[in-house]
């Protein structure tokens, strides 16, 4: 229980403290051992209006906690990579209210390796964000049911050709293009650039096709109710 109180203590600390340093940082991961354990953390996400941060427990344990900088908002999603079991709590850092569920089901995540879009699943709880990391937490109903999975077919097929673009042009080539152009800059930019940086035309094809996954699935999100 100790061991869990510092790892919720450091995600929520960690969002907090970063809150007071400007808007730019270098994305790293960072080891800690607490008790025995390898706390991993990450900050995620970090600007004006939003913090997000990860901590992972021997793999076992990941909590994810977003701080809205604006609301006061927080809210803290545990995943018990053994069980599958979720944990949603959201707290107000000025009112001090706070409301929790659980969820007990299969498990389901996949996000963009350097693309942006992902999606959570446990049972009929869906947790989706679009490219600009904007979330939606909705119940599976038959009314949104063809939206939500074509939300998460876009974005399997995103990371798909994520992972391909890497196999045929390496990490560094795709990282940086990606970097560069954060929505899709024509496809001819994208063939010069990718070929200017030692890509192949190949590699530019499958980054235009991830650029057009990503696109779709923003629609779907935006459909989604």
């Amino acid at each position: 229980m100790r061991t869990y109180i510092k790892l919720l203590s450091l995600v929520v600390s960690l969002c907090l403290l970063l809150s007071f340093v400007g808007p730019s940082f270098a994305a790293s991961v960072e080891t800690h051992y607490i008790d025995g354990k390898v706390i991993k953390t990450e900050v995620l996400v970090d600007n004006e209006s939003v913090r997000k941060v990860k901590v992972t427990e021997n793999n076992e344990k990941t909590v994810i906690t977003t701080y809205d900088k604006t609301s006061g908002n927080l809210e803290i999603l545990e995943t018990d990579n053994q069980t599958a079991e979720i944990k949603i709590t959201n707290l107000n850092v000025q009112s001090g209210e706070s409301t929790s569920i659980g969820v007990q089901s299969s498990f389901l995540h996949k996000e963009g390796l350097f693309f942006d879009g992902s999606y959570i699943i446990s049972g009929s709880y869906w947790q989706i964000y679009n490219s600009n990391d904007q979330r939606k937490f909705l119940t599976l109903t038959t009314s949104n049911s063809t939206n939500l999975n074509n939300f998460k077919t876009a974005i399997d097929n995103m990371v798909e050709r994520e992972r391909s673009a890497i196999a045929a042009g390496g990490t560094t080539i795709v990282s940086t293009v990606v970097a560069l152009f954060t929505t899709p800059p024509g496809l001819s930019v994208l063939l010069s650039t990718v070929t200017a940086l030692g890509g192949t035309v190949t590699t530019g094809i499958i980054l235009w096709n991830a650029y057009d996954y990503q696109k779709e699935a923003d629609y779907y999100w935006g459909q989604a109710r």
